[in-house]
């Protein structure tokens, strides 16, 4: 009993870490980009739906995707570019998910995520992205709709 309350205190204290780091490596990152004049701002679902004009889309399926292609957000302002945190007040979420994958990965769900190309567009699971981001996860689990443009299709 001892030794599962010193790992999940263990795990948090990991979490909380990983937070500050996410948080302040986004931070300098934003104060960079003022200098540089590159956006930061997180690449939205329906920007890439203008481009795409009429479209063809899947059911959702079940898939694993790679963490480093998922790149943009059906919605959320939440995060930036690459999904470091913008603000505090998300952090008790943040951490909750990040102790959940560090315990145990396969307990959490599929994220939801739209395919263009690609590339990914995170309709719900924004901080299990970010989390996987920090804990350098190569894969996350998807159920994920596929957006083709009918003139390509």
């Amino acid at each position: 009993m001892l030794q599962n309350y010193s790992r999940q205190r263990e795990i948090r204290e990991l979490a909380n870490t990983l937070f500050d780091r996410a948080w302040w490596r986004g931070w300098w990152a934003r104060l960079f980009a003022r200098f540089t004049g590159k956006p930061r701002h997180i690449p939205l679902l329906s920007e890439a739906r203008e481009l795409l004009g009429t479209i063809n889309a899947q059911l959702p399926q079940r898939r694993t995707i790679r963490v480093e292609h998922i790149i943009g957000s059906a919605g959320t302002l939440n995060f930036d570019c690459d999904f470091f945190p913008l603000h505090q007040r998300g952090r008790d979420r943040w951490i909750a998910v990040a102790q959940a994958m560090l315990d145990d990965p396969t307990n959490l769900p599929p994220i939801q995520a739209v395919q263009v190309g690609d590339r990914y567009y995170i309709v719900d699971g924004h901080h299990r992205v970010s989390a996987a981001k920090m804990l350098d996860h190569l894969y996350i689990d998807a159920d994920l709709t596929v957006w083709e443009s009918k003139l390509s299709a």
